[in-house]
């Protein structure tokens, strides 16, 4: 736990910021899961998510071979589509309306 995530959040920055039972649990048995996917997915990330790090996102991203990154930049949020961005916005309601992807990964803004 850092004092940092006390002074920035008092309430529930320790109890989220704090290393998990998780840590200590053996490896898991089943094996690896290998993602080779076709269908078009797209992810969003804010690069200042306290939840999940922007770096599996990038992970995910590489993962998922057909996806398309949207990079919300400089947003300190878990749900990068609750900030007002229409960078965000428009390429996520794309995706949900018609199933498109941006051409290539998109690094967004708040508006």
């Amino acid at each position: 736990m850092s004092s940092f995530s006390r002074v920035d959040q008092p309430v529930f920055g320790p109890l989220v910021n704090n290393i998990s039972p998780c840590a200590f649990w053996p490896a898991p048995v089943e094996p690896r899961t290998d993602v080779h996917n076709a269908t078009p997915v797209l992810i969003v990330q804010a690069t200042g998510d306290p939840v999940a790090a922007y770096q599996e996102g990038v992970g995910l991203h590489r993962a998922m071979t057909a996806s398309r990154l949207v990079t919300l930049q400089d947003a300190i949020v878990h749900g990068a589509f609750t900030v007002p961005s229409s960078c965000v916005s428009q390429a996520v309601e794309t995706y949900l309306r018609d199933g498109g992807l941006p051409a290539t990964d998109l690094a967004c803004h708040a508006d």
